[in-house]
């Protein structure tokens, strides 16, 4: 899974039956391949794990996955994200199943929007891990992208109960928010996951990013 993806999606809380019953569909999904791999196989893309949580697993695989909308199928991300595991995807399909629960059938198809193109640049662009380094991207891909996130962010902050990062800072300040999100993602794919591996130039700007993020933590839990 990607890893920015991974950032927001874990910030989000889920009650803990959910957790549980999430578990319970991921422990369910691998008996069902081991009993029937090639059925699943064939089947991915319709299987939902909705249906695992709250339904006898007889009918587990005629429901939909909400990560086929953004991904196509398991399958497809997996091409492309090859550190995806099928209990990352239910859990992230749990996770869009919150989230379109907390904001409503309207908002949640203007969020998943939005996340659509955003994961459409990620696949395209984006190393095995699925992250991407902006600055290697065309620059109008780039603004696109960097206009996606900067309208996924509200979202993303009212799922973790949050006030909204763009409603605490300038424009100006939101801009900068929203380039070291991008910017410390991009050093990662170019530099490697640890700090002190990081050439100093690529580690300053790294760690000036990381301080603007944190800054702006800091003003959400304020308010």
């Amino acid at each position: 899974m990607d890893r920015e993806m991974k950032r927001v999606l874990a910030d989000i809380e889920i009650p803990g039956e959910l957790r549980e019953r999430g578990r319970q569909g991921v422990k369910r999904a691998k008996q069902e391949m081991r009993r029937e791999p090639g059925f699943i196989r064939r089947r991915l893309m319709t299987v939902g794990i909705a249906a695992a949580l709250l339904i006898p697993t007889g009918a587990f695989a005629y429901q939909s996955l909400l990560a086929d909308e953004l991904y196509g199928s398991f399958d497809e991300m997996k091409v492309h994200i090859v550190s995806a595991t099928l209990e990352k995807y239910l859990l992230l399909d749990a996770k869009l199943n919150q989230a379109k629960g907390v904001l409503g059938e309207a908002e949640y198809k203007e969020f998943e929007r939005g996340l659509s193109n955003f994961t459409d640049t990620r696949i395209a662009y984006g190393n095995t891990n699925g992250n991407v380094d902006y600055e290697a991207i065309p620059k109008a891909e780039r603004a696109e992208v960097k206009q996606a996130l900067a309208d996924l962010q509200p979202y993303f902050d009212q799922l973790n109960d949050q006030p909204a990062a763009r409603d605490v800072l300038t424009a100006e300040e939101y801009d900068a928010y929203i380039e070291a999100l991008m910017r410390e993602e991009s050093i990662r794919v170019r530099a490697g996951e640890y700090v002190e591996d990081m050439p100093d130039e690529l580690r300053q700007s790294y760690e000036e990013a990381l301080a603007i993020i944190r800054e702006v933590n800091r003003k959400q839990q304020q308010n």
